[in-house]
């Protein structure tokens, strides 16, 4: 290459300015050829992908077949869908508006998204000399229309539709699957009306009366509460004790005993777990903050028996036969009341599934929330695990004490199915105010 010919971009800008190649060879010391390559190279590099490449030879060897008239000088435009494409090789259609004029394109409907103009020099047999141009455009429509699939219907004749290769099984025939139904949070309690001595109740009878029906009529091994059984309000540190709290220990004790017994009673012989919660709590810490002289305070006759003043001895938990405990496992999934509480919707059961491969159901948060994640096993295999809390089945329109009116809890109650302790399937079942689908049935409650 000469010293001093500038680069392609530069030729190919003076060219199409009306400097012929010939000149611009003159103009910069060097041959016409070498000029002509770095125009044609600079081309093709604009024309990329979607730029069919040019043939200078070729267009050359036709213009001279035909004497030097322009027998396929023509002007053509495409349209499909969405994007246009004009094309002309002419002597007199030189630039983009040209083009555009004679391929009638209408800029009001389409823009104008790349286009390129080439021009040569072409001596015929005859040694006449003159100029060719060709100039091509791309378009796309300012306001793009949908462009729908070609899409049929499909038919198929039930004649020759295959049985099913899958298998089934009723539950009662195969001793390895067992179900288990999640109850969280009820808050047993009461506000007292100071003058009334109306009891204003912070669990909702209604959810529980639909749990209550479906676990009764459907197969169930296990029953899982998931903590805070009791409110605890008169024992509370947290805020102020109204005097609509008070002497109402008594009657939550005694509803909470009675739903504990209604759902022993219709499965006798289901496995029965009620999980600690942090209000559960209350009365042991306000007796060691207070009255720690009865702090585990035992009957003479029996001092190894539960403390008299324990959650589980006031509840009679384990005089019905249920299981009193901080958790409860069942192969990888594990039950808990859980202390984390993180602002949003499924933030929680996120937080639940940090630093563990283990299925998690908890409580606590008065959520439905329920988040499944694939992740990599001690022994690199890879496992499917998830975080559920099944809602409440407490009121959740701001009379359970520290809540609010719209504060972001729902009604639910979880039910999940194991096959050889493995978890096969998860579930929330939504409560709307007072009915529920569980089944393919549909239950309510006055």
């Amino acid at each position: 290459m000469s010293l001093g010919v500038p680069d392609g971009k530069s030729l190919y800008e003076e060219n199409i300015q009306g400097t012929s190649e010939e000149q611009l060879a003159e103009r910069y010391n060097t041959t016409r050829s070498t000029v002509h390559g770095r125009i044609y190279r600079y081309k093709q590099s604009l024309e990329e992908s979607e730029t069919a490449k040019f043939d200078f030879d070729e267009e050359e060897k036709e213009e001279e077949d035909h004497g030097g008239y322009t027998a396929k000088e023509k002007c053509t435009r495409e349209e499909e869908g969405n994007k246009a494409y004009a094309y002309s090789k002419s002597r007199t259609i030189r630039t983009l508006d040209g083009l555009i004029r004679a391929s009638e394109t209408d800029l009001s409907v389409w823009e104008v998204k790349h286009h390129i103009i080439n021009k040569w020099d072409v001596t015929n047999k005859y040694g006449e000399v003159y100029t060719n141009w060709q100039v091509k455009a791309w378009f796309v429509r300012k306001k793009p229309i949908d462009i729908f699939p070609d899409i049929r219907p499909v038919v198929i004749p039930l004649e020759t539709v295959e049985a099913p290769r899958a298998f089934s099984s009723n539950k009662r025939s195969i001793s390895t699957l067992k179900r288990a139904m999640v109850i969280s949070d009820p808050h047993f309690g009461y506000n007292k009306d100071p003058i009334t001595q109306e009891l204003i109740p912070y669990h909702d009878d209604r959810v529980l009366h639909i749990a209550l029906q479906v676990f009764a009529e459907n197969d169930f091994d296990y029953l899982i509460w998931g903590g805070d059984i009791l409110d605890c309000n008169e024992w509370s540190t947290h805020f102020i004790k109204r005097p609509e709290f008070r002497q109402t220990t008594q009657p939550a004790l005694n509803e909470a005993a009675k739903f504990l017994a209604s759902f022993k009673r219709v499965k006798p012989d289901a496995v029965h777990v009620v999980l600690k919660g942090n209000h559960d709590d209350r009365i042991e810490n306000y007796i060691i903050s207070n009255l720690d002289e009865i702090y585990r305070l035992t009957p003479g006759d029996d001092p190894s028996s539960e403390p008299l003043m324990s959650i589980s001895n006031l509840l009679g938990i384990k005089r019905l036969g249920i299981a009193y405990a901080d958790r409860f496992v069942i192969g990888s999934t594990k039950f808990i009341h859980g202390d984390i509480a993180r602002k949003g919707g499924g933030a929680t059961a996120r937080g639940h599934l940090e630093n563990t491969i283990s299925n998690t159901v908890f409580a606590h948060v008065h959520r439905r929330e329920l988040v499944t994640e694939t992740k990599q096993g001690y022994g690199d295999e890879i496992l499917e695990v998830f975080s559920m809390c099944p809602g409440c089945v407490c009121f959740t329109d701001g009379r359970v004490p520290g809540s609010e009116e719209d504060d972001n809890w729902q009604n639910g109650f979880g039910v999940l199915e194991f096959w050889n302790d493995e978890c096969i399937s998860h579930q929330i079942i939504r409560v709307n105010g007072n009915k529920a689908s569980y089944n393919g049935r549909m239950y309510w409650s006055n």
